[in-house]
């Protein structure tokens, strides 16, 4: 294991990943990986999966992922998330039912549909059932953000 030299106003600490940084104590005491945004990604593609949750961790989000309804459903049920981030063309349970169910199940977190469907009574549907915003793809990554950032506010 590499060893790090700290000055006495700084602590070593580690990103996501287990990646090791030093921070001023000052830093530290204001900045705590236990408070970052915490965003479930339900996509079944694996190269917008993958691309999704590469760039919400380089924006500082812990990101988890489902590639299906059913584990989506599990961890939207689970875990205590911020924000979830849903594709409606999912291989088991469509994304409308995964959508559907959490909110029966009380699930209050806000969800962004993010799908191919861009017609407008898809989106009004979506909209209807419980999603607090609705994007289609392709999607511009830098309106995703935005968008995430004002749900999160």
């Amino acid at each position: 294991m590499s060893k790090f030299l700290t000055l006495p106003d700084q602590k070593l600490t580690t990103m996501p990943g287990g990646v090791p940084f030093i921070i001023g104590n000052e830093a530290a005491e204001r900045f705590s990986f236990y408070g970052m945004k915490t965003i479930l990604v339900v996509e079944d593609d694996p190269a917008i999966l993958r691309g999704l949750q590469e760039l919400l961790t380089a924006e500082h989000f812990h990101v988890l992922t489902a590639s299906t309804g059913t584990q989506g459903l599990m961890l939207g049920k689970k875990e205590n998330l911020d924000l979830i981030i849903l594709d409606l063309g999912l291989p088991d349970v469509n994304g409308e039912d995964v959508c559907k169910q959490l909110r029966e199940a009380g699930v209050p977190t806000p969800l962004l549909m993010l799908t191919s469907k861009s017609q407008e009574m898809d989106k009004v549907l979506g909209l209807e059932m419980g999603a607090d915003d609705y994007m289609t793809k392709p999607f511009s990554v830098r309106e995703l953000l935005a968008r995430i950032h004002a749900i999160l506010r």
